[in-house]
């Protein structure tokens, strides 16, 4: 029986990025730098997300803060279909930040996104669409206070920042846990904590980020297998499909920039 393949578009500039999906695909644990909104536009998805798990259908919104992990998943591999707006800037408040609330079953919300997108296709104004998004955050979204996590800010950006300083080499927990001069199960903790994965998964996310710009920047495969110390092609499209959903040739012809 024919199976249709995943569909992804990207569209993005320096601080928002919107993705249009029509997926099978079942995304792993990871967490984002950015602030997402989600909007299911067919189908269900199941949603998990500080211990919560969520099913969601057509018109329902979820929420999902900075470094807060979560997965997303189809319902017995059936399609789904759905937009998100990934927000970079002025978000920081938001960061590994717990929610009161992560999903909205609510028309008025759905629409209020859904003509955010709309507005800005007619306009183009960058500058407008970002204050717009800003705006939508103060209004719906409300900080759990009495959910507080406790973090170590100094060693958590020290290892962040050795981490992505070297992508090239094989990952190495007691190298990093040496580097923060502290053990590696407290590195764990702290790491996880603050920014909602473990240092080994933040790891492969960031090596999928850069794997995109280099997309982008038109850098042979070739460069990027040796670049990110991956074993082969077939491993580093293995790895970019597994977190993005598609490979990275059909990353490169679905992506473009909106500025």
């Amino acid at each position: 029986m024919y199976r249709e393949k995943n569909k992804i578009n990207f569209y993005c500039n320096k601080n928002v990025e919107i993705i249009r999906e029509k997926s099978f695909h079942s995304f792993p644990r990871h967490s984002h730098n950015a602030f997402c909104i989600g909007i299911v536009t067919n189908g269900i998805i199941r949603l998990n997300v500080e211990r919560q798990e969520y099913l969601l259908e057509k018109g329902d919104v979820y929420f999902i803060p900075p470094h807060i992990e979560h997965t997303i998943s189809a319902i017995n591999k059936t399609q789904y279909e759905y937009i998100v707006l990934c927000m970079n800037s002025n978000v920081k408040k938001y960061n590994n930040n717990s929610l009161c609330r992560y999903v909205f079953k609510d028309r008025i919300v759905e629409m209020a996104i859904l003509n955010m997108i709309q507005n800005y296709n007619h306009s183009n104004n960058t500058v407008c669409f970002e204050n717009i998004l800003l705006y939508f955050l103060k209004q719906y979204i409300k900080i759990d206070h009495n959910c507080k996590k406790h973090t170590n800010i100094k060693i958590i950006s020290l290892t962040s920042d050795f981490i992505k300083d070297n992508l090239n080499e094989t990952f190495n927990l007691q190298k990093l846990s040496n580097y923060a001069n502290i053990s590696k199960y407290h590195l764990l903790r702290l790491f996880k904590n603050q920014m909602g994965v473990t240092p080994y998964q933040f790891y492969i996310q960031e090596k999928i980020k850069q794997i995109r710009k280099g997309l982008l920047k038109q850098q042979p495969i070739s460069d990027l297998v040796f670049n990110f110390n991956f074993s082969d092609e077939s491993h580093l499209c293995n790895t970019f499909k597994k977190h993005i959903g598609i490979t990275p040739m059909q990353f490169k012809s679905s992506c473009r920039n909106f500025d």
